[in-house]
């Protein structure tokens, strides 16, 4: 364990994280962007997310998923490293916002290798990796918000940021348990993914504004 976190010390410190966060929404994007555009009468407002991954360009949706979940997980270990303090107390804290920002990451990347495609069992496994996600997803975003609070390098205001993709996870699940509201299910799906990207995108060029 010791030489594998020395390794990736040296790495990250080659190729720091924000590198890497910016070519996952890049990656992201194009394939969510290309999808879409060759999916005739698509609507965010209507349609899941999931549903680009059985349409004509299901292709670049899932590769986009699948590559962007793993090449971000640089980005999350070198977010770790950074909300460590001068005698780092929350070294137990750090780890598992660490852990389930790399099983967010997999279990990403799963939903792309295992689509929504209807009455087939592997819709049962799209939901099954999409829910880990979300909920490792919403753990680790309030978890690295709590440890950049107590933290002076850090804006107070990125640090309540966390807390939104957390929030909107939480409900996002409730209103999926509730049958009259799965209307705005889709467009809350969309909000998720829209916000998850904001979160990397504006620590990216936080880290790469700081050169830290």
């Amino acid at each position: 364990m010791e030489k594998l976190n020395l390794y990736t010390n040296k790495f990250l410190d080659r190729f720091p994280g924000f590198i890497f966060g910016i070519i996952a929404i890049v990656t992201g994007l194009t394939g969510d962007f290309l999808a879409m555009s060759l999916f005739p009468g698509y609507n965010i407002i209507k349609d899941m997310v999931s549903t680009l991954g059985i349409g004509p360009g299901a292709i670049f949706f899932n590769l986009g998923t699948i590559l962007s979940g793993l090449i971000a997980i640089p980005f999350y270990i070198d977010l770790g490293r950074l909300v460590r303090d001068d005698e780092d107390n929350d070294q137990m804290l750090r780890r598992t916002a660490i852990t389930c920002a790399i099983i967010s990451c997999i279990t990403m990347a799963l939903v792309g290798i295992f689509p929504a495609i209807q009455n087939s069992p592997i819709i049962v496994l799209h939901y099954f990796t999409a829910l880990i996600s979300w909920i490792t997803g919403a753990t680790y975003c309030a978890i690295f918000s709590l440890l950049m609070l107590r933290i002076p390098k850090f804006p107070k205001s990125l640090a309540y940021l966390g807390l939104i993709p957390g929030s909107i996870i939480s409900s996002y699940l409730v209103l999926v348990m509730i049958p009259i509201a799965i209307v705005i299910v889709p467009i809350v799906e969309w909000c998720i993914v829209f916000v998850i990207t904001s979160y990397i995108a504006i620590f990216s060029l936080f880290m790469m504004y700081k050169k830290i």
